[in-house]
C-alpha cells in the first residue's frame, strides 16, 4: 500500500502485530510507547521484515503535547500520516465504589483524552487529502462490562459512541473509522490477569487458564496476530465501503451476550 501509519502502543502484544501486519502490506510504519528499550527490541524484530520502512518515538501519550510531537517527528521524515492505529492499554482496575475521584480524573487523562488527540490531529491531514484509516483497539468490554474493570468499561463503551460520530463527520472525506473489539488475547496482560485469578483463587495457572477458556466458544485464546490481520484489512483499499464498524475478535464470546 505504501501509506505511512502511525501505531501507538505498539512495543508488544495486539499493536505490535498491528504494526507488524501493516508493515508486510507494504506500508511505512511509525511505532510508539513509553519505554525506549522496548520500542528498541520491536524496531529489532520489525526490522525482520522491512529495515527501510519502520522507525519508533518514544513518547508518554499521556502529555498534552505528545501528539503534535508525534506528528511532527513522522511528517519530518516521511510526510503526511495515512494511518492511525491506537492500541493504548487499559485504566487501573478496580469498581466504581472503590475507585476515587482521582483516579477517574486519571483514568479518562491518560486513557481516553490520548486517543481524542490523536484522531483530531492526524484527521487533519487525512481530510486535506481525502483517504485515511483511523482504528482503535477497545476490547468486548464495550458490549459486555468485565468484573472490576468499572473504569475501562465506562471509557471503552464511551469510545464505540465516539467513533460512530466521528465515522459520519470523516466519511465525506474518505476517511474510515473502526473499532476493533478484541476478547482474550495472548498478551502480557491476559497471562497476568490469569496469573492472578489462579492466586486469588488458590489454583494452577491451567486451571486458571481453563476457566478462560471455559468461556468461549472457541475454546482457544486468540493470538494477537489475528487482531494484527483484521487491522490490516480494514486499513487497505480492500475495505473502502466500510467505515463505522465495532468488530469483535472474541472467539464468539459475544455471541451469547
Amino acid at each position: 500500500m505504501n501509506k505511512v501509519a502511525v501505531v501507538i502502543g505498539a512495543s508488544e502484544g495486539i499493536g505490535f502485530a498491528c504494526a507488524k501486519s501493516l508493515l508486510e502490506a507494504g506500508n511505512k510504519v511509525c511505532i510508539v510507547s513509553r519505554s525506549r528499550e522496548k520500542l528498541d527490541l520491536a524496531v529489532a524484530q520489525l526490522s525482520e521484515v522491512s529495515q527501510e520502512k519502520i522507525i519508533s518515538f518514544a513518547a508518554d501519550i499521556g502529555e498534552p503535547n505528545s501528539v503534535q510531537e508525534i506528528s511532527h517527528f513522522v511528517e519530518s521524515n516521511w510526510g503526511d500520516i495515512g494511518i492511525l492505529i491506537n492500541s493504548n492499554g487499559g485504566p487501573k482496575a478496580g469498581k466504581l465504589l472503590t475507585l476515587s475521584d482521582e483516579d477517574w480524573h486519571k483514568g479518562f487523562d491518560t486513557f481516553a483524552m490520548p486517543v481524542i488527540r490523536a484522531i483530531r490531529e492526524f484527521s487533519k491531514n487525512m481530510i486535506k487529502n481525502q483517504w485515511g484509516r483511523i482504528v482503535t483497539i477497545g476490547s468486548i468490554a464495550a458490549k459486555e462490562p468485565i468484573e472490576n474493570l468499572d473504569l475501562s468499561n465506562f471509557i471503552r463503551s464511551g469510545f464505540l459512541g465516539l467513533h460512530k460520530s466521528v465515522s459520519r463527520d470523516l466519511a465525506k472525506h474518505n476517511v474510515n473509522v473502526h473499532m476493533v473489539q478484541p476478547g482474550s488475547i495472548l498478551t502480557s496482560r491476559t497471562k497476568q490477569r490469569i496469573s492472578q485469578r489462579a492466586a486469588d483463587l488458590g489454583i494452577s495457572y491451567e486451571e486458571s487458564e481453563k476457566l478462560s477458556l471455559s468461556k468461549i466458544p472457541k475454546g482457544k485464546i486468540g493470538d494477537p496476530e489475528e487482531v494484527g490481520s483484521l487491522v490490516r484489512f480494514l486499513c487497505s483499499e480492500h475495505s473502502g465501503y466500510l467505515t463505522g464498524t465495532s468488530i469483535y475478535v472474541d472467539g464468539g464470546m459475544s455471541v451469547s451476550t
